[in-house]
């Protein structure tokens, strides 16, 4: 009798397990005990913690925290999330079209993407929300704001807002819907004879768009000299993208990528599949610090074989492959199963993260690897360019301009008085004093790093004359500052006019506008007119 009621207890622990894909070991009590106590915490909190608690706030809270500790890339999706999830599988989902942050107390429409429901409703970058419906929304959270809006049933709902330029309130009818998200907004032919072709998210697609932009392009000029694949800021996606956009410069057949992890059966190699749309066209590929997973593939793909040179910064270093199950109600679990190797066999992901950060892994620890040509090329922590370019860091006069908001409040002034910019390839900013007198009119200060380790010398200084000199030194920073101005005229009037342009022409005019100051292409654009440089540098070192 003893025997069988410890059958019957075996039995439902066993399949409750292998409901979890489980089967039993050693470690399975522990599990079991585990989600008892999980499950008892959370009763206990939901039933007797003294200010009423949000259920479903609090699960996600441990299962982030429980998924956070493994490493940055396992991420647990809710229902209210899944929208995120689809952008990032399918380069498309139901949301608003544009970025939001708070200013100055409002939420503010910060960017609107083209033929989206923000944009197609006639609002725009700068706008101020006031109202969703009825409900007033100023000092709300932007989070409350979003599931404001998906609470309210029916095709549209009316937002009030205040734009500069108007003097009353606008209302808006913002009509819900899917959002797609262009992967490759821009393409040009530059310099006569150079292809320029920009993808910003390996969604599907991606290598169609960016096989019809080159074909394009070599209609406009038959006699293209190279391709630029500008991979700089793109953090991925899907990898059957990242074979395919290889393809297009590699013959069939070629190992572009394979996933190796603890379960064997699950390992698998990805090869070119088909002819290349052009395998033998100069290419250069441009990648920097947030290139990631699969513009890490490529990149890696293409010096591995030693068919094209990659200019910019060391890549990211996500080497991670994650598959996403489903978990029940509309929910998500996106876990890392394997790494990724690429054709010299090394592994680009770091070793290590801080604050999901990857820590840089000095060259002396990394393995050595060789290319087609044998160049000799380094594991872990990233891809690292031919051609390394320093990137110019934004000064602290640029950044606290972007941190308070002044790039965007001149936009809303500005274009409250411009219908539109015309030609906006060509077009150049002339008003800079305007822009300078406009930072006087709205009290724009900040503090410098210097003035914080001045201000704490001068609290500890023990001597007036330490003091003294400390305050001179003070006031020597503070016309640093104000000559910053002037000396950073340059930088200031590249963001200002690509914030401009995309007031009107959306991100096809920001990258357009961009590209025309962009050093790291015009250093791409000499690589490959260079023959003999090009080759020098696919050549063994």
């Amino acid at each position: 009798m003893k025997k069988r009621l410890l059958a019957l207890l075996i039995i439902p622990v066993s399949c409750g397990l292998m409901g979890f894909g489980l089967v039993w070991n050693d470690n399975y009590f522990d599990i079991v005990k585990n989600i008892e106590i999980f499950t008892k915490v959370y009763k206990e909190l939901n039933a007797n913690y003294a200010e009423d608690v949000d259920p479903n706030s609090l699960m996600k809270i441990g299962l982030d925290a429980m998924v956070s500790s493994l490493d940055p890339y396992t991420v647990y999706y809710s229902e209210s999330q899944i929208e995120k999830y689809r952008y990032l599988q399918e380069g498309k989902y139901n949301g608003i079209g544009g970025d939001l942050a708070v200013v100055d107390g409002y939420i503010t429409i910060t960017e609107t993407v083209a033929k989206s429901p923000l944009s197609q409703s006639g609002l725009r970058a700068g706008d101020k929300i006031l109202k969703v419906e009825d409900e007033d929304v100023v000092g709300i959270p932007i989070s409350q704001f979003m599931e404001l809006l998906r609470t309210y049933g029916g095709e549209t709902v009316r937002l009030t807002v205040s734009r500069v330029g108007e003097s009353a309130p606008l209302v808006r009818a913002l009509k819900k819907g899917e959002v797609e998200v262009n992967n490759v907004p821009y393409y040009k032919v530059v310099d006569g004879d150079i292809g320029y072709v920009i993808l910003t998210t390996f969604t599907r697609n991606a290598s169609g768009n960016i096989k019809k932009a080159i074909n394009d392009m070599k209609k406009e000029n038959p006699e293209l000299k190279g391709i630029i694949l500008d991979l700089r800021s793109n953090g991925g996606g899907l990898l059957n993208e990242a074979v395919n956009i290889c393809n297009l410069f590699l013959p069939e057949g070629k190992l572009v990528v394979s996933t190796k992890g603890k379960l064997k059966d699950k390992d698998q190699i990805f090869k070119t599949r088909g002819s290349a749309l052009d395998p033998e066209i100069p290419l250069a590929v441009l990648i920097n610090g947030r290139s990631a997973s699969a513009s890490e593939i490529v990149s890696g793909v293409i010096q591995d074989y030693d068919r094209g040179v990659l200019l910019g910064q060391q890549s990211f270093g996500k080497g991670l492959v994650q598959n996403t199950r489903e978990i029940g109600y509309n929910s998500r679990l996106k876990v890392t199963i394997s790494k990724y190797y690429i054709p010299s066999n090394r592994c680009i992901q770091g070793v290590a993260y801080d604050n999901g950060e990857p820590v840089d892994i000095p060259d002396s620890l990394r393995s050595q690897y060789t290319t087609e040509n044998g160049r000799v090329v380094l594991d872990g922590g990233g891809v690292q360019p031919d051609i390394e370019l320093l990137k110019e860091d934004n000064n602290e006069l640029v950044q606290a301009l972007t941190d308070q908001y002044m790039f965007l409040k001149y936009a809303n002034q500005y274009v409250a008085t411009r219908d539109s910019i015309t030609d906006y390839e060509s077009w150049d900013f002339t008003e800079y004093q305007d822009f300078k007198s406009f930072l006087e009119k709205e009290g724009f200060d900040y503090e410098h790093s210097h003035e914080k380790m001045l201000r704490t010398m001068i609290d500890d200084a023990v001597s007036d004359q330490q003091i003294a000199e400390l305050r001179s030194a003070m006031d020597a920073v503070k016309q640093h500052k104000q000559a910053l101005l002037s000396t950073s005229e340059s930088v200031i009037v590249d963001i200002l006019e690509e914030e401009l342009v995309s007031r009107y022409h959306f991100e096809t005019g920001r990258v357009a506008v961009k590209l025309r100051n962009d050093q790291e292409v015009i250093e791409a654009v000499k690589v490959l007119k260079d023959e003999q440089r090009y080759q020098e540098i696919l050549a063994i070192q």
